[in-house]
This record gives structure tokens, C-alpha cells and sequence, in this order.
């Protein structure tokens, strides 16, 4: 069930409204008719938008340590692999500290981007695309954590795991997590307006399959 302005929705009503919100905002962007649908790497980013609370994300050249800075308002990245080991934390850690900034205009140097997550700078969502592949073809397999920290030392920032979401025959699906860890699957063309309980988190066989579908996206959030 979800809370909007005094009144409680279901979750496939709450969906609903969404949509018509997205709608008016670019019909084109977030189509409402039947067979047509949107992409989720622009969903999902437009969903998390907030202006109001952006990020700094600074871009320094690494020969000439020139640096500028720049906002982000939308706390979406597609999850690369890390050197530094192979939790989700650890390449989420390395995303936000060693991201290729592209080349410095000033002496044509790489460029170093860093966006800062602590305990005074935080979005209250995380979305990562888990859709990357390695340098031999293979399919990036970090190891999904409940949890995970950012920050250093006293000015850390504790996320946890709230949403998986899957694709498969141009269908999404997603496992719900709730507050103790218990996991509910949802199909909004199997189970409709019902979740399906899949005990606790610790307990799934397979966190990148659900039912056939491939996880593409995970979502983390400090509430």
C-alpha cells in the first residue's frame, strides 16, 4: 500500500497514478495506451529527480588538477565493476570516487568525476542499473548486500535494500523488500494487486533470477 495526500492506495493504483502524472508531464516520453512502454533507465531516473536536494559532483584532471564542479539531481548510475573487490558496496564506492570524467579541456589530461554521498549530503534513494558486462562478455555479478555504507569515518550515510526489479519477454517484475529483510515477489500480470511472499532475504537461492526474468535494476534507500 502506498500514502498519497491523506489517502492510501494500493500498490497497482499508486502505479496508476504515477503514470498519469509522468503523462501530462511528456506524453511521449510515458505513453499510457496498451502495448506501449517506457524505457526504465528514463523511469526510474525521472521518478528519483529531485532538484531540490542535488549532489556535487566535482570533475578534477588528474595531470593538471584543474576542477570544476557541477550538480546532479537524479541519484541513478549504471553499476560498473570495481578493482577494490566485488560487493555492491565496494563498486558503488569506486562509481562515486573514480569515474572517468572524460578529458580536461585545459591540457587534454583524464578527467576524475566524484560525486559526494555522506551523512549531510544524502538522497534518500539509490537506483543502479545492473545491466553491465565484462571485459570478456560476461554478465557483472556483484554480491547484493541488505546494506551497504558510504562515507568515511564519522560522516557515513547506512542504505538498505528495497527494491529488485527484473526483465524478461519485455515484462518487469520486481521482489519487495520490507523493513525485517522478508521479501514479496510482484507481477502485475500474474499476482495483479497481490505480493507474494518469499520469506526473507537471506533465504533466496537466487537473487539475479526471479521466475525467469534477469535482474536489471536494484534500489536502495535509507528510510
Amino acid at each position: 500500500q502506498v500514502v498519497s495526500t491523506g489517502s492510501i492506495y494500493h500498490l497497482d493504483e499508486s502505479v496508476r497514478l504515477v503514470q498519469q502524472v509522468l503523462h501530462r508531464q511528456d506524453s511521449t516520453t510515458f505513453p499510457m495506451e496498451r502495448g506501449k512502454g517506457t524505457d526504465l533507465t528514463v523511469l526510474i531516473p525521472s521518478l528519483l529527480n529531485a532538484p531540490e536536494r542535488p549532489l556535487s559532483v566535482e570533475i578534477k584532471c588528474i595531470a593538471c588538477e584543474r576542477s570544476s564542479t557541477k550538480k546532479r539531481t537524479s541519484p541513478y548510475w549504471p553499476l560498473r565493476a570495481a578493482p577494490t573487490g566485488n560487493t555492491i558496496a565496494a563498486c558503488v564506492k569506486y562509481m562515486l570516487t573514480s569515474a572517468d570524467g572524460g578529458i580536461c579541456i585545459h591540457c587534454g589530461g583524464r578527467n576524475i568525476k566524484s560525486t559526494r554521498i555522506d551523512a549531510r549530503s544524502r538522497p534518500p534513494f539509490l537506483a543502479l542499473s545492473m545491466d553491465a558486462t565484462m571485459s570478456d562478455n560476461t554478465t557483472f555479478k556483484p554480491k547484493i548486500t541488505a546494506s551497504m555504507t558510504l562515507g568515511e569515518r564519522d560522516d557515513k550515510v547506512t542504505y538498505k535494500l528495497r527494491g529488485l526489479i527484473y526483465l524478461g519477454d519485455n515484462h518487469f517484475t520486481a521482489r519487495i523488500l520490507g523493513g525485517k529483510g522478508d521479501v514479496y515477489y510482484h507481477d502485475g500480470a500474474e499476482t495483479k494487486r497481490d505480493c507474494i511472499s518469499e520469506g526473507s532475504f537471506t533465504s533466496l537461492t537466487d537473487v539475479y533470477v526471479a521466475r525467469r526474468r534477469q535482474l536489471c535494476m536494484v534500489l536502495y534507500s535509507i528510510l
